[in-house]
C-alpha cells in the first residue's frame, strides 16, 4: 500500500504510475486542468514534438498499433485478443480475398449483423463496401469481369 501525496489516500501500489507519488487518478485530474490552463502552449509544444520527430513517432506508432491492434478490434467489434490472433492466423496473416500478405489487414465485418467476417485489404474491403457489401452487387460484378474477358478472348483471335 503507498499515499497519495495529493488525495492522501492509501492505495495499492497498482493504482500509481511507475515512480510517482500521486495516484493515476489526481495525476489524470492535474493534467486535464494544467491542459485546459494552457491549451495554447501544450498543443503549439505537441506539435513541435510531432514536427520535429516525425520518424521516430511513425516507428512507434507502426510498433504499437503491431502490437496493441487487437485492443481496437476488440473494442469496436468483440474480438478477444484468442480471437483476433487465431483469425488471423488462420487466414495465413493475409487478405481474405485476394491473399496479399504485404499490406495491411483490415477487420471486415457485416454492417447488418456487426458479425466479423474475417480480414481484408483495406483495397478490398473498399472494394466489396463500395458494392453494398452484397452478394448480388458482388456477383453481377465478377459477372461483368467474366463476360468482358471472354470479349477480349474473342477480339484476341
Amino acid at each position: 500500500m503507498k499515499t497519495c501525496s495529493i488525495c492522501e489516500f492509501e492505495l495499492p501500489e497498482e493504482c500509481f504510475a511507475k515512480g510517482r507519488s500521486q495516484c493515476r487518478e489526481c495525476l489524470k485530474k492535474y493534467h486535464r486542468k494544467y491542459y485546459r490552463n494552457n491549451k495554447e502552449a501544450s498543443q503549439q509544444r505537441n506539435h513541435e514534438w510531432r514536427q520535429t520527430n516525425r520518424i521516430k513517432r511513425r516507428e512507434y506508432m507502426r510498433e504499437y498499433d503491431k502490437k496493441y491492434a487487437f485492443r481496437r478490434k476488440w473494442r469496436k467489434y468483440k474480438l478477444s485478443s484468442e480471437e483476433y490472433h487465431s483469425l488471423l492466423e488462420a487466414q495465413n496473416n493475409s487478405c481474405a480475398i485476394c491473399f496479399c500478405q504485404s499490406r495491411p489487414l483490415v477487420v471486415d465485418h457485416s454492417h447488418v449483423t456487426g458479425k466479423v467476417r474475417g480480414f481484408l485489404c483495406r483495397q478490398c474491403n473498399t472494394g466489396i463496401g463500395l458494392l453494398g457489401d452484397e452478394y448480388v452487387g458482388i456477383s453481377s460484378a465478377a459477372d461483368y469481369l467474366l463476360r468482358s474477358l471472354e470479349e477480349n478472348q474473342v477480339l484476341k483471335e
